[in-house]
């Protein structure tokens, strides 16, 4: 019998200034964070790094203070099981509950 096996690509390594959290998740906290800012950059199968950079300038120059989540796939991140799936993207749940818990709202 044939044995099929997935094999993932290698992702693009997060910027320098990023926390790698996985295997395609990294974060970035600027020195002077400001508490409630969160952007989520999610890149689409495979993204190059000269594409992911660009994006990140982007949102530097727009909200200088804000963390930047940054969640990188690929074909067989995205054709992999559900329960797999779960598996890879729980240290962006845990970065997004972080954040959720720091927000404070009025009630």
């Amino acid at each position: 019998s044939t044995v099929s096996t997935v094999t993932h690509p290698t992702p693009t390594p997060p910027p320098p200034s990023f926390s790698k959290l996985g295997s395609r998740i990294s974060l970035y906290t600027p020195q002077s964070y400001a508490t409630g800012e969160l952007i989520i950059l999610c890149t689409w199968l495979g993204a190059a790094r000269k594409h992911i950079d660009k994006y990140i300038a982007s949102y530097l120059t727009i909200a200088p203070n804000a963390k930047i989540l940054l969640i990188q796939s690929d074909v067989a991140t995205v054709t992999s099981s559900y329960p797999t799936q779960r598996k890879a993207i729980m240290p962006a749940v845990e970065v997004v509950r972080a954040f959720l818990s720091e927000c404070t709202y009025p009630t």
